[in-house]
């Protein structure tokens, strides 16, 4: 094997154990099916999670399978990310951080002249990682005692995916990949009596996740074909169907030394679908801006035939801007180097206590060169979430992140005269 494969796959192994690593996170992610991941690449990260209309030899875009008809080389990327929670209720205030894995994503080319590329991986899709302690007192006409309620909530969606890029005219991209979803949520009650006399107990509810998708993309590499004009912009759209997410739940409950099952069933929700449209602007030859609106209609969602009273519609708005390395064999390595910004708005498909819940955020990210066309990518986060209105909490959040991008000719055949 190769030593730079070599060292991609301890990287994927090691960020893989890194994924339950977290030790805590927002309260906003005990909602819905937790904190939703959108996470194309690091270099959309650094680009206030933009990239639906770029296109790019050297990076792997899980948000839009046309974007990979452009990649000549075969390409293994995967990271990791540290997110950091400081969270308020106006009163009181808590930090709650840990690293997780951003995902690992292979790009094969089998024919560089048509843009046929296979692509298969994963990357996180949602979240929850969630630990607070109350105290709750019980009385009645002849007694009262308090007690401890501890809430926890852990669990992680991923997102498989595999998928084909083709490009039918010089300036046209089309892509579709199939996506599977999948995961364990572990959500556990605990009481605690601070009186004599009285015995606590436990509620532990696991609940497992699966369900399939289907993503499709377009991109045009230029407007010139429209008009003129136009020839510095780009255009992309992507594309994913709902799917049906299906779940088991088992229920149970501890006392004392006792175990019993309180309750198993089997149920199933349709998610929404998603639409992302994004613009790009040829600045100069190494300047590009990027402009992104995604949405999904989370109103549709219906659980045992009822809408959910916490969802909303969201909506993901991010506006990005970088300066690309140079690729000449004699330009200086900070020349090489690539440097990104921007920042996003999002209003979030939750709705509690009937006030929106949304973020924003700005980041900024680079590209360094290693050795040949081998590069590390990063980029940072930083941005709030939430409000003190309402009983609610204000989450302020940082987000590092870091990917190896290992470039090898393996399995790249030559073009047929």
């Amino acid at each position: 094997m190769k030593p730079r494969a070599l060292v991609l796959l301890l990287f994927v192994a090691l960020a893989a154990n890194l994924a339950h690593a977290q030790s805590g996170g927002s309260a906003y992610s005990l909602f819905g099916i937790g904190d939703l991941r959108y996470y194309p690449s690091v270099r959309s990260i650094g680009m206030g999670s933009t990239g639906l209309s770029l296109q790019s030899p050297y990076t792997i875009n899980a948000a839009n399978p046309a974007a990979w008809a452009r990649i000549t080389q075969t390409r293994l990327e995967a990271g990791i990310f540290y997110e950091g929670y400081n969270s308020t209720d106006g009163d009181r205030t808590r930090y709650l951080g840990g690293v997780g894995f951003s995902g690992g994503m292979l790009a094969i080319p089998f024919s560089t002249d048509r843009g046929i590329v296979l692509v298969a991986g994963f990357n996180p899709y949602g979240s929850s990682d969630y630990d607070v302690t109350s105290r709750q007192s019980y009385s009645t006409s002849t007694d009262s005692t308090s007690f401890l309620v501890r809430q926890i909530e852990d669990g992680r969606i991923s997102q498989a995916q595999i998928g084909l890029s083709w490009a039918p005219l010089p300036d046209l991209t089309v892509g579709a990949a199939f996506l599977f979803r999948f995961g364990k949520y572990t959500k556990t009650l605990e009481e605690s009596a601070t009186e004599t006399g009285y015995a606590g107990g436990t509620m532990t509810q696991e609940t497992s996740l699966r369900g399939t998708a289907l993503s499709v993309g377009a991109q045009l590499e230029s407007l010139g074909m429209i008009a003129r004009p136009l020839a510095p912009f780009s255009l992309g759209i992507a594309f994913t169907s709902g799917g049906k997410l299906s779940f088991s739940v088992d229920r149970f409950f501890t006392y004392t030394a006792e175990k019993d099952t309180l309750e198993t069933f089997d149920s199933s929700t349709k998610l929404p679908i998603t639409i992302g449209v994004g613009i790009g602007y040829q600045l100069s030859p190494r300047w590009v801006a990027a402009l992104d609106v995604v949405h999904q209609p989370w109103t549709t969602v219906r659980l045992e035939g009822r809408p959910v009273s916490t969802l909303k519609n969201g909506t993901r708005l991010g506006l990005g801007f970088e300066h690309a390395g140079s690729r000449e064999l004699n330009a200086s390595w900070i020349d090489r180097c690539a440097y990104r910004f921007g920042g996003s708005y999002s209003s979030t498909y939750l709705n509690v206590n009937g006030t929106s819940i949304d973020e924003w955020s700005l980041s900024a990210g680079a590209t360094i060169p290693l050795s040949g066309e081998n590069r590390i990518a990063f980029a940072f986060e930083g941005g709030q979430r939430g409000t003190t209105a309402q009983g609610l909490i204000k989450d302020t959040i940082i987000r590092f992140h870091v990917a190896l991008l290992v470039s090898e000719l393996w399995f790249t055949r030559p073009e047929e005269d």
